[in-house]
């Protein structure tokens, strides 16, 4: 197996440092920075992935890819990110969620910035829920980190298996408490 760890824009070595003391000021500015330029936080995060999938496959590293073998995993907002990227990347066969968010307005509260981490008019137009339907028939997986995983994700779940029964692949959408322990 091969793993490839992805810093996040905004985390990490990759966060901005602090101006005057404020972070999250400092994290807003690129999020305005990239929203004028028509891009998310979000949006860059999910993008990340893809680029990560290009690099893995071109000419510089150059490995193929098996696309019936490849899987995203993320925590929490990096869960929401990994599912936003999957339908954009179908080279990503399966999504393991740890910790996701319900909806996007979760996630951007618990990383506490603004709703400017969010695409315009994506808490508007479309949420997790949406997003989950696009990537049928691939599997996507939620687990728990380190609290159980919601009654509000089984829910989640529950409503896409009836999309994802369209295409006989419920199976397919399955929520792992037994991770749990190893996160």
């Amino acid at each position: 197996y091969l793993a490839v760890c992805i810093e996040l824009m905004g985390a990490g070595e990759r966060r901005p440092k602090a101006v005057d003391g404020q972070v999250e000021g400092a994290l807003r500015g690129i999020a305005t920075h990239g929203m004028l330029l028509g891009h998310s936080l979000l949006g860059q995060h999910a993008s990340d992935i893809s680029m990560v999938m290009n690099w893995l496959a071109g000419e510089e590293v150059g490995l193929d890819v098996d696309n019936e073998r490849t899987a995203v995993i993320g925590h929490d907002l990096g869960a929401a990110a990994g599912l936003l990227g999957s339908p954009l990347d179908t080279r990503l066969w399966a999504t393991v969620m740890v910790d996701p968010p319900v909806r996007f307005r979760d996630a951007v509260k618990r990383r506490a910035v603004t709703s400017e981490m969010t695409m315009p008019g994506l808490l508007r137009w479309m949420d997790i829920d949406d997003i989950l339907l696009l990537c049928a028939p691939r599997p996507v997986l939620a687990c728990p980190g380190l609290a159980p995983c919601s009654e509000e994700v089984g829910g989640l779940f529950e409503g896409a298996g009836l999309f994802y029964g369209l295409f006989e692949a419920e199976s397919r959408l399955r929520i792992a408490d037994a991770v749990g322990g190893i996160w």
